[in-house]
């Protein structure tokens, strides 16, 4: 089998020693806490309250046994519980742990881009920077924000450590054929499977790289049958997800996740896409994304069946010059957008932002391979070392400036969380308190989409104030943004944005709340509220300008 003779090249190869990658994990980890400094401070938001009460009302028993109609997320569970158990309510220690996990992932990067090296060179000694240039980049990412300084985010984050170490065992498995690499790459997806469902096609993935390797690796070392393991994990972990769910789609929903709709899907494909490739964007590149991924994708086609047809002719002549290194080169990159489409299929159904973090952690996993086709295309571009550590270290400041910016938005929303909890402890005890309008996002931060309740629940005395209900989420954009209210009645009232870039969002009221409350005339910028039953015992309130006010 093709590979580098351990006594004339392993020795020069830097990654190949434990202490060089405990550094490079080092340096991960701290320029990662640079660049999410101020997300690292950040209070708990959204869905963080309602995990973390779970937590503490059921203990270590939360990690099989908290009920859910949707996710079969164990995996995500215990880090929860663990973080629960060292930093109890403070929040940076979750933040620390999602830190932790990120670097971790951003040295697998590096390892898979080392691996792949020594895969299309065998007899070669694999370069160091764009290896390490390809971990450093996954980790400034700017599109990483959501699923690394949201707490709740890191589903994709757990899902993301166990996945790519089996993507890394399994080349090694490939370069060497020992079993015991291939027997804890499966270990490794069951476990990704356990912390997010977004690993489904991953068998796909494999069954890609493993046709791959059939071109580069002599048949002794290939076996058809390597990918029937993933797949057979796949479908034990379908039947668990049967059982507890009662159901084989679940999350949220089959209307949903098994809709077929081109358009929505190509749009999607095209969004997505873009935002593994750069920051978060204004609405009027939004067009231009549509007419130039439309180009691209035109131009990915004819290369792919171009490649198929080399590969086709090469099979009938028997050419194996065919397999030069340039072409191995330009067949890596194929691979690495065919593993990139299989990454992102079980997302295409979901919707992410152009504008802000929104739907952000969606590209966590599949962007891997996007980071590792655009440093290869730099090394082999690239005469000179110190022109490509030129070029990725130009970007890797560029996304480094980018995600210090996007995670002062999410320091933003640990502060408004922080200033709400501590304004509800202050309130008169009451029946039923009634919020206005309660901040949704701000930047695209997640605030108070939901965890209202187990907020009070974990910072204050949820007897005092027996109900909470919100009469609509507005979406911010700066601390100062605000409300204008105005009581037309004794039970009527009037809210209306007071920043012409903020709104309210169009949600539909749950029908529990419509025996409390009535609202009309309800715009983007405005709504009226009428409450017909409301009694002494009952408050009311509404957020503004970075605190919430008691309408006496």
């Amino acid at each position: 089998m093709n590979s580098t003779n351990p006594s004339t090249g392993d020795r020069f190869l830097v990654l190949h020693h434990p202490w060089s990658r405990v550094g490079l994990f080092l340096f991960f980890l701290l320029a990662g806490l640079w660049a999410s400094w101020p997300a690292a401070r950040a209070f708990f938001v959204a869905d963080d309250f309602g995990y973390i009460f779970k937590i503490r009302q059921i203990g270590a028993a939360a990690v099989w046994t908290i009920p859910s109609d949707r996710f079969v997320r164990p995996g995500v569970w215990f880090f929860y519980w663990l973080d629960y158990r060292l930093w109890g309510l403070n929040p940076t220690g979750y933040h620390l742990t999602n830190l932790i996990l990120h670097a971790v992932n951003a040295l697998w990067v590096t390892l898979i881009a080392w691996e792949l090296f020594r895969l299309v060179h065998p007899d070669q000694k694999p370069p160091w920077v764009p290896s390490a240039g390809a971990g450093l980049l996954f980790l400034l990412h700017p599109s990483h924000t959501e699923a690394v300084s949201w707490i709740s985010g890191r589903s994709d984050v757990i899902a993301t450590f166990w996945i790519l170490p089996s993507l890394f065992y399994y080349l090694k498995y490939k370069r060497t054929s020992a079993r015991r690499f291939l027997v804890g790459s499966a270990s490794l997806y069951a476990l990704s499977l356990l912390s997010k469902e977004s690993g489904v096609t991953y068998p796909f993935l494999i069954l890609i790289l493993d046709w791959s390797c059939r071109m580069w690796i002599p048949p002794a070392g290939y076996s058809r049958w390597n990918p029937v393991v993933y797949f057979a994990i796949l479908a034990a972990y379908m039947g668990l997800r049967r059982l507890i769910l009662n159901d084989w789609i679940g999350g949220y929903g089959f209307n949903i996740h098994a809709r077929f709709d081109f358009a929505f899907l190509e749009r999607n494909f095209y969004f997505l896409t873009a935002r593994t490739l750069l920051p978060p964007m204004e609405y009027p590149i939004h067009g231009m994304i549509l007419r130039l991924g439309r180009l691209g994708l035109l131009l990915v086609f004819a290369t792919l069946a171009g490649v198929g047809m080399a590969w086709w002719w090469n099979r009938r002549t028997r050419r194996r010059e065919f397999w030069g290194i340039h072409s191995r080169r330009l067949f890596l990159l194929i691979i690495l957008l065919l593993m990139y489409l299989a990454a992102l299929a079980p997302v295409l159904n979901l919707s992410i932002h152009l504008g802000s973090s929104l739907g952000e952690r969606l590209i966590y996993f599949p962007g891997v391979f996007i980071i590792l086709a655009g440093v290869f295309i730099v090394h082999w571009v690239s005469r000179w070392t110190w022109l490509k550590v030129l070029l990725l270290g130009i970007l890797a400041v560029v996304y480094a400036n980018q995600l210090y910016q996007s995670n002062r938005h999410w320091e933003n929303a640990g502060r408004i969380t922080r200033q709400i909890v501590h304004d509800l402890t202050r309130l008169e005890p009451a029946r039923r308190l009634f919020i206005l309008n309660l901040p949704d996002t701000i930047g695209g931060a997640y605030v108070f989409r939901n965890g209202i309740k187990p907020a009070l629940n974990l910072f204050g005395d949820s007897a005092r104030l027996r109900e909470i209900r919100v009469v609509a989420y507005q979406t911010l954009f700066e601390l100062t943004d605000g409300v204008e209210i105005r009581q037309e009645s004794a039970e009527t009232y009037e809210v209306k944005t007071a920043s012409p870039r903020t709104y309210f969002l169009n949600r539909r009221i749950p029908p529990s709340d419509l025996a409390f409350f009535h609202v009309r005339d309800r715009d983007r910028f405005r709504f009226t509220v009428r409450f017909p039953n409301q009694t002494g015992e009952d408050r009311m309130a509404y957020y503004s300008r970075g605190s919430l006010r008691e309408i006496p």
